[in-house]
């Protein structure tokens, strides 16, 4: 799939969504060995899955179930956050609180903030350049891990504008990229650092959830307010609702499948599927096997499978490929208000004609900040501090979700 001309097709098309009727399998707690319904990060190596949970690690191979946890064995947390399969077959794991684990199968290495530079026990992702070092991002910096030495770049040292470290992916010329929480994308090309943020590009959000490379060295990125960023050519194309037919905004990682076609999960709308053009996909809990629509991570097989981790359904294996329903397509409706995004520390709604029945506001771990049921036409909410928020607004027969972002 060339890269390029997708975006460009993309910028003069108009928008469609096809939803189909899929098969595949559900593995939860209650039909199989897997140990939490919480499927954080899923990793494939030949037919074995590995797949991080917030009970422990578990391996399946299409018959056998294999569990690793904190007790019963050199796991140093169950909080699972990332997996990644090293050159060697060994594989590194992020933990919630325990450090990064090495696992060769038999044997555990750890590395945490008691017995390495490690600047945080939270280790969200990892990456592996050509000479086998090891990039790591934590809630505390970016890590280079090299024969058991580590450096540590952070705010007060590099161009890093956030310590806090969420994606990390290195490209066929060594090129290391990062993604990061209010701190923009990261370039690192040997000595020399670019740092993209809102104040100094046209990048629309400093928030990235997930990024990946694509065949022709463009740089994907999942954001969880403002949809698909995509860099090619030194300029950055943006994939959201406000442009696209794309089923949400609020993103949770992101994977390419062997065509080239873009896999985001969604903490909404569940599966998202981009092949270019007009051809916007959707598979959610209405029209698909998929259980949940809050998906956190997706990787695809050799077989066209696609292995989803969900937040509160478990583990997914979903192939759109085995089915016999024809695909319909259906034109998305604007939502009947609209507003700034990221807002200060007020958020200004302007509703169409009809009012809502109800505005809902929630903070991320879900506690309700604000329910109202009399709204004005001009709403104006207070927003207690700076970070993301859940607004809900209700209509008769319609549910709208999106995600604020607020900077005092």
């Amino acid at each position: 799939m060339d890269s390029i001309k997708i975006f460009w097709t993309f910028l003069f098309s108009c928008f469609s969504v096809h939803l189909a009727a899929q098969q595949g399998e559900i593995f939860h707690t209650g039909n199989s060995d897997l140990p939490f319904n919480t499927v954080r990060c899923v990793e494939l190596q030949g037919n074995m899955k590995w797949i991080g949970t917030d009970f422990g690690l578990a391996m399946y191979d299409d018959s056998t179930w294999t569990n690793y946890n904190a007790a019963n064995s050199g796991l140093p947390d169950n909080r699972v956050r990332s997996i990644m399969v090293t050159s060697s077959g060994d594989l590194l794991i992020g933990t919630f609180d325990g450090g990064l684990a090495r696992f060769d199968g038999a044997s555990w290495e750890i590395w945490n903030t008691g017995n390495s530079s490690l600047p945080d026990n939270f280790v969200k992702c990892t990456a592996e350049d050509s000479s086998g070092n090891f990039w790591i991002g934590t809630m505390g910096g970016l890590v280079y891990l090299s024969d058991d030495s580590m450096s540590v770049f952070n705010m007060s040292n590099s161009i890093l504008h956030s310590d806090n470290i969420s994606s990390l992916a290195i490209d066929a010329g060594g090129t290391i990229w990062v993604g990061t929480i209010y701190g923009g994308l990261v370039e690192i090309s040997g000595k020399i650092w670019e740092n993209y943020r809102t104040d100094n590009t046209i990048v629309p959000i400093n928030l990235i959830t997930d990024l990946k490379i694509d065949s022709s060295g463009n740089v994907w990125m999942a954001t969880p307010i403002a949809g698909i960023i995509a860099y090619a050519d030194n300029w950055f194309y943006r994939f959201s609702l406000a442009n696209s037919n794309i089923a949400s905004n609020s993103l949770t990682g992101l994977q390419f499948d062997r065509s080239g076609a873009v896999y985001t999960t969604s903490d909404d709308e569940g599966l998202i599927k981009y092949t270019g053009a007009s051809n916007w996909f959707n598979y959610n809990e209405i029209n698909s096997i998929i259980p949940d629509d809050f998906l956190l991570d997706v990787q695809t097989d050799t077989f066209g499978n696609k292995w989803v981790g969900t937040m509160n359904s478990g583990l997914v294996r979903f192939n759109e490929d085995e089915t016999n329903v024809s695909v319909a397509t259906i034109q998305k409706s604007d939502p009947p208000y609209s507003f700034r995004n990221p807002v200060n520390d007020k958020l200004r709604i302007r509703f169409n004609e009809d009012l809502p029945t109800l505005v809902q506001i929630n903070s991320l771990n879900g506690e309700t900040l604000l329910q109202e049921k009399s709204v004005t036409k001009n709403y104006v909410v207070d927003l207690p501090s700076s970070g993301l928020y859940v607004i809900m607004i209700y209509y008769e027969h319609q549910r709208f979700t999106e995600k604020i972002l607020s900077i005092h």
